[in-house]
């Protein structure tokens, strides 16, 4: 309740048309997206976390008018969901990458027994170990369901 009466009131401060001066000075700042990504840790207030937002959502292909005329919520939402793409990506190409220069390790007629370090154990925090699913066959799952009689 309290902060939906702290973005009320702070949203109507906000125009729903952006200020293109400003915009493109905070852009203007931004080195990369790690950059991006600080400057949300750092805010303090909502109108801070908009305005800090509003370049991410730009990094992702949102127009200001979209973004301007966006509910927080949804905003929100695109952030995340691509924030989850961009990591898949980044995934993909790890992995892409491991294939590849294992493949030239191996190749390599020079050493005999060649040292191939992982890239998975390089980057643990993205790859965490997942709980397996146990695949049950047909013969088991009627065994469980005949115990439930």
């Amino acid at each position: 309740s309290f902060i939906i009466n702290e973005y009320e009131r702070s949203y109507k401060e906000l125009s729903r048309k952006s200020n293109s001066k400003s915009s493109r000075a905070r852009v203007s700042r931004i080195q990369s997206i790690d950059d991006l990504i600080e400057n949300i840790k750092l805010t303090k207030t909502l109108k801070e976390l908009v305005f800090s937002l509003e370049p991410l959502s730009y990094y992702f292909n949102m127009k200001p008018d979209e973004f301007w005329n966006c509910e927080y919520r949804y905003i929100n939402t695109f952030l995340k969901t691509n924030m989850v793409r961009l990591l898949d990506d980044f995934k993909i190409q790890i992995l892409l990458q491991e294939a590849v220069t294992d493949k030239l390790i191996k190749a390599d007629s020079m050493s005999k027994r060649p040292k191939v370090i992982p890239l998975k154990k390089m980057f643990s925090k993205l790859f965490k170990e997942e709980p397996k699913i146990k695949i049950q066959s047909p013969e088991e799952q009627i065994a469980r369901l005949r115990k439930f009689k």
